[in-house]
């Protein structure tokens, strides 16, 4: 099912927005409707950065692509890249930063740790699975050439123990060389 409103790619969807940018079209999907290793990442509840890490035998720096600060709310977009510098994934992630001990809340406007690393114990199952066009802005993003390709992610939502939401995350995998011929 192609979603039509933006609120299945949110957060990522404020980006475009702001842009002036239509957004790419979405599929809610299954774990059985994606690639087995490409479920096991997305469809995990923990933080996809250390276990993007661990399968790809790298450690990913954050590259900010844009930002947004309106008092406590932050929103970021964000590509995490290998050491040899190939993009590994598109995120976007809206915060409240009041929500965050104020150490973790320094470190996430330092912008020089994924988030994943900083709340690398918070446990959130996705709230959707997603097939994603991959358009003009997503292409360049992950450096990938044009063409008619079908990317997967991820949406979740981090909740404090109250129910408070502290954070939105998208997140949408490049894919590995070996997969492009076969990702679409």
């Amino acid at each position: 099912m192609v979603e039509s409103d933006a609120s299945i790619l949110a957060p990522l969807a404020g980006f475009y927005a702001a842009a002036g940018r239509p957004l790419p079209a979405a599929h809610v999907i299954t774990r059985t409707a994606m690639p087995r290793v490409l479920a096991d990442l997305l469809g995990a509840p923990e933080p996809l950065t250390p276990r993007l890490e661990e399968h790809v035998g790298d450690a990913l720096a954050l590259r900010v692509l844009d930002r947004h600060r309106d008092g406590d709310y932050y929103a970021r977009c964000v590509v995490l890249v290998r050491g040899d510098g190939v993009p590994a994934v598109l995120g976007a992630i809206a915060i409240d930063l009041g929500r965050l001990a104020p150490t973790v809340r320094a470190a996430v406007l330092a912008e020089t740790v994924p988030f994943g690393h900083l709340l690398g114990d918070a446990i959130a199952h996705p709230d959707a699975l997603l097939r994603v066009a991959c358009d003009r802005f997503i292409a360049d993003a992950l450096a990938l050439a044009d063409g008619d390709l079908h990317l997967y992610g991820r949406r979740r939502t981090l909740a404090d123990p109250s129910g408070a939401v502290i954070a939105t995350i998208l997140e949408i995998l490049a894919p590995e060389p070996r997969q492009l011929a076969r990702v679409g």
